[in-house]
C-alpha cells in the first residue's frame, strides 16, 4: 500500500499508532521526492505541525525524517486525526479540470 501526505500518510500512521502497530512497512520511491509536488504553504503548514516527522531537504520541501528506519509520531498522535492543521482544499484542482488539461488519454 502506498500513500502520500500531506493528509493521507498522516493519517494512515495515527491509524497504525493508535492499533499499537509499530511496523508498518512502505514503499519507499513514494517519498523519494516528499511534499515536492504541493504547494509552499503547506510544506510550510506540514513543517510547523509536524517538525518530528518531516524535515526540509536541501531543496526546503518536506521530507519524512526517517532516523533508524523509524519515524517519529509524536505529533501524529497529538493532533486531530492524525493532521493538525486546516488543508484547504479549494487549492487543488478539480479532476475533471485536470483531465481537462491532461488530455483524452486520462478519461
Amino acid at each position: 500500500m502506498g500513500n502520500i501526505g500531506p493528509v493521507a500518510l498522516l493519517q494512515d500512521l495515527a491509524v497504525a499508532a493508535a492499533l499499537g502497530i509499530e511496523s508498518v512497512e512502505r514503499n519507499g520511491r513514494l517519498y523519494v521526492a516528499g511534499l515536492s509536488m504541493f504547494s509552499a504553504e503547506i510544506s510550510r503548514q506540514v513543517l510547523a505541525a509536524h517538525p518530528d516527522l518531516y524535515e526540509p531537504n536541501t531543496r526546503d520541501w518536506p521530507t519524512l525524517a526517517i532516523r533508524d528506519g523509524r519515524l517519529n509520531l509524536e505529533s501524529i498522535n497529538r493532533a486531530p486525526l492524525g493532521v493538525g492543521f486546516n488543508l484547504d482544499a479549494e487549492q487543488f484542482s478539480s479532476l475533471d479540470d485536470y483531465r481537462r488539461r491532461r488530455g483524452p488519454e486520462l478519461r
